[in-house]
C-alpha cells in the first residue's frame, strides 16, 4: 500500500512538474523577437556613433510581415548605441549629412515541429531566425553588409503548439508533422473498431 501511495505521489509530481515546464515555454513570437536582437547587437555593435548624429532606419522588403518586429528592435538598439534620434523613411537630404543608415531585409524566420522518437506527445521545436543587415556612415561609406542567422531548439507537448503560436503572425506558425496527425486520426479509429469487434463477438456468443 505504502509503495503505491509513493507511486501516485510521483506520478502526481512529475505531472505537475511537466505541466509547470510547458506553461512557463515561451512562444514563438517571443522567440523570434529575442533572435532579431540578438543579431542585430551581434552585427551593429561594432558601429562607433559620432556625437549628435541620428539613424535613419529604412525596409528593404517594405511589405514583409516580419518588419514591425525588426525595427522595434532597431529602436531599442539606437537608444543604448548613442544615436542622437530615429528617423524612419527620411529622404538624404542637406539636413542628413550627418545620418547613419540601417537597412535591413528579413531573410527567413522559420518554425518546424519534430515528432519525438521517444515519445509521440513531444515535438521538438526548431525556430531559425535571419537577417541581411547594412550600415552606412554619413558619408555613404557602408561600413558592414552581414547576413546573420539565429537557432533555437526545445521540446514542447504537441497539444500546446496552439498556445506558442500567434494567429495573426504567420511567421510565428510552424508545419506539424503529417505523420502524427494520420497516426492521432488512426488510433482512435483503431481503437473503436477493436472494441466494437470484441463487444460484437461476445453478444454473438452469448446468443448462442
Amino acid at each position: 500500500m505504502i509503495v503505491f501511495k509513493l507511486e501516485v505521489y510521483a506520478f502526481f509530481f512529475v505531472f505537475y512538474a511537466a505541466s509547470a515546464a510547458e506553461n512557463s515555454a515561451p512562444t514563438n513570437l517571443q522567440i523570434i523577437e529575442s533572435q532579431v536582437a540578438e543579431l542585430i547587437v551581434q552585427t551593429a555593435s561594432a558601429v562607433v556613433v559620432d556625437s549628435g548624429c541620428a539613424l535613419i532606419v529604412d525596409a528593404a522588403a517594405p511589405a514583409h510581415p516580419l518588419n514591425a518586429l525588426v525595427k522595434k528592435q532597431v529602436y531599442l538598439w539606437a537608444k543604448t548605441a548613442g544615436f542622437a534620434a530615429v528617423y524612419e523613411g527620411v529622404p538624404l537630404s542637406a539636413d542628413s549629412l550627418n545620418n547613419f543608415t540601417l537597412t535591413f531585409m528579413p531573410i527567413r524566420a522559420q518554425v518546424r515541429y519534430q515528432r519525438s522518437a521517444e515519445d509521440r506527445a513531444v515535438l521538438q521545436r526548431l525556430i531559425a531566425t535571419e537577417l541581411l543587415i547594412t550600415i552606412l556612415r554619413p558619408s555613404r561609406k557602408v561600413i558592414l553588409s552581414e547576413s546573420k542567422r539565429a537557432f533555437f531548439q526545445d521540446l514542447i507537448a504537441a497539444q500546446n503548439v496552439a498556445q506558442l503560436e500567434t494567429p495573426e503572425l504567420s511567421f510565428t506558425q510552424g508545419e506539424k508533422p503529417k505523420q502524427a496527425g494520420a497516426l492521432s486520426w488512426l488510433e482512435p479509429l483503431l481503437v473503436a473498431v477493436v472494441t466494437g469487434g470484441i463487444v460484437y463477438s461476445f453478444y454473438s456468443f452469448r446468443s448462442k
